[in-house]
């Protein structure tokens, strides 16, 4: 596991306490802690340089998937969407192009 990977499980531990030191009482009123939420010190990361597929890697990767999620990957390399972009893409939307 990288430290990214760590560092983004430790940050919804982090935030759900925050949230419940604020929002939880028990049943007297009082707050759920006593004082602050424990301090969570995140991991140094190292970030990699993207770097792009080579044509040979694009094809073994594609070959990997399921046909459905391949041409939805294709797409979306060919088009430089957003995974958000293309996985709410509807067919009403799709509009029949003349040949």
């Amino acid at each position: 596991m990288t430290a990214t990977t760590i560092n983004r499980s430790l940050e919804v531990v982090r935030t759900i306490l925050n949230r419940a030191a604020r929002a939880y009482r028990d049943s007297c009123g009082r707050p759920w802690l006593n004082g602050l939420p424990p301090l969570i010190t995140m991991l140094p990361e190292t970030r990699r340089s993207p770097y792009p597929l080579t044509w040979e890697e694009q094809d073994r990767f594609f070959a990997k998937l399921a046909a459905r999620l391949a041409r939805m990957v294709l797409f979306a390399v060919n088009t430089g969407l957003r995974e958000a972009n293309v996985c709410r893409l509807q067919w009403t939307w799709e509009v029949a192009v003349q040949k």
